[in-house]
């Protein structure tokens, strides 16, 4: 029976929750990362809000505390589209792929506007980067992300990192094997596996859950026949 790694806790209407009740598979979910909120005092004058992460929306919702004023909304992925959605707002912009690519065709809408990037306090902030001066950019921080300091988990033939953190997080607490196949859900992640080495990994053609199972999926296959 394979057993499978994933970086996050399953909501109930994840595609991974067919492999959790599947007898053919074993799967274990969880974070290794504490959540917790930062206090903002005021929304800095923006014409745009581009968010990161599912993540991020919460937070940031729960701290507005009033309608949220007339402004572009703007996210990394479809997931944190979803979030916001949720929430009833409508994102005027939804990204795909690499950062890099989300800062190519967010550039096509924002250039030379005010962009404030709601974020966790250690974000890696991908899509400013390549944005660099074409718009004009600030922080909002809305919660941090520490590791755990102290998890047991059994060994899994399939590892798959949510995050960079996530996966810098397992690496410290439990030393891998050269035979794990890793699995990154973009570009972001994929470059924490190059820098510690790891040589057998894919990375999701989008930062679903729907890629990361059919990456999964399609990679086991692979190895089995």
């Amino acid at each position: 029976m394979p057993k499978v790694f994933i970086s996050r806790l399953l909501q109930a209407d994840s595609p991974f929750q067919a492999l959790v009740a599947s007898a053919e598979w074993e799967v274990k979910a969880q974070s290794l990362l504490v959540f917790e909120p930062v206090a903002f005092a005021h929304l800095p004058p923006t014409d745009w809000l581009f968010f990161y992460s599912r993540r991020g929306v919460q937070f940031f919702a729960a701290q507005i505390g009033a309608p949220l004023p007339p402004l572009r909304l703007a996210a990394m992925g479809t997931g944190t589209a979803q979030a916001l959605e949720q929430q009833g707002w409508q994102p005027a912009f939804i990204g795909a792929g690499s950062p890099a690519a989300v800062a190519r065709a967010f550039a096509g809408q924002a250039t030379g506007q005010r962009v404030v990037f709601v974020q966790a306090q250690n974000s890696r902030q991908s899509v400013q980067q390549h944005l660099g001066s074409l718009i004009q950019s600030q922080n909002l921080v809305v919660y941090q992300n520490r590791p755990l300091t102290t998890v047991h988990l059994q060994p899994a033939d399939y590892l798959i990192f949510t995050s960079p953190l996530n996966f810098e997080t397992y690496c410290q607490l439990n030393p891998y094997k050269p035979e794990q196949r890793f699995i990154a859900i973009g570009a972001t992640t994929a470059l924490a596996f190059r820098a510690a080495g790891i040589k057998q990994y894919q990375v999701a053609t989008a930062p679903t859950e729907e890629a990361l199972l059919a990456c999964l999926l399609a990679w086991h296959q692979e190895k089995t026949t």
